[in-house]
């Protein structure tokens, strides 16, 4: 279950990485920009969801 956690939140955190430095190469338009935005915005405020839903012992004691 930490594998699937942390694959996640890095899967996500990955992507927006990714985007912003290859926006520094190639033009984007406004919806790339706009999702690459959202996907860092989820990247700050998703692990606090993520270890809620798959974390038997943080979900018993809230």
């Amino acid at each position: 279950q930490i594998l699937i956690q942390s694959g996640i939140i890095i899967a996500v955190h990955l992507t927006t990485c990714v985007s912003y430095e290859l926006f520094q190469f190639v033009p984007a338009n406004e919806l790339l920009l706009y999702s690459t935005h959202v996907g860092w915005m989820m990247v700050h405020a998703m692990p606090p969801y993520i270890y809620i839903l798959f974390n038997d012992t943080i979900r018993e004691r809230i």
